[in-house]
């Protein structure tokens, strides 16, 4: 759990650092993109420290195409 909260914690100031900046310079492109990169990139990290198993992207492909 220590682990989750330092991931957390990182997250929370790197976005804490650039969030003000992209905003005061109306990049809101750049801001969504980077919101939606440092949400996946938190939410990957926090279920592989809590050993949660993640399919691979191609496990996932042949679901949808029906392959076993």
């Amino acid at each position: 759990m220590l682990a989750v909260t330092i991931i957390w914690l990182a997250g929370i100031a790197l976005g804490a650092f650039q969030v003000p900046t992209l905003w005061k310079r109306r990049l809101l492109k750049d801001l969504a993109a980077f919101a939606v990169l440092l949400l996946s990139g938190l939410v990957l990290s926090t279920f592989l420290a809590l050993s949660v198993p993640i399919p691979k992207p191609l496990d996932v492909v042949n679901f949808l195409i029906g392959r076993k």
